[in-house]
């Protein structure tokens, strides 16, 4: 649904209903889906242990500076970090006071 929401932006600049969000398991994902295939950009987790990493690679038409293609990769340490930082900036909010680890010490 976070996807979709630049739909409203589009939508302003009258191209309603350009990004559509498919996960592998919908019925509407694209049978010869290729992540190297310029029809489709994505957005993907990397399982990594101990390492907070992202990555946005784009190709552009460079008479036009239009993105006519991106892939964005994450790494679960972004959310480990953030929650590392939301439990330090605001204690309780996520586990209880006795749950809680240390600042940068990983769940």
């Amino acid at each position: 649904k976070g996807i979709e929401e630049w739909n409203v932006a589009f939508a302003a600049i009258g191209l309603p209903n350009v990004v559509r969000a498919v996960l592998p398991s919908s019925p509407d994902w694209p049978k010869d889906y290729d992540i190297n295939d310029a029809r489709y950009s994505t957005i993907s987790w990397s399982m990594t242990i101990d390492e907070v990493s992202s990555m946005g690679i784009s190709k552009v038409d460079p008479r036009s500076g239009e993105i006519l293609k991106s892939d964005i990769i994450m790494s679960d340490g972004w959310v480990q970090a953030w929650l590392s930082d939301l439990d330090h900036y605001a204690p309780n909010y996520t586990l209880p006071t006795q749950q809680r680890r240390p600042r940068g010490q990983r769940r």
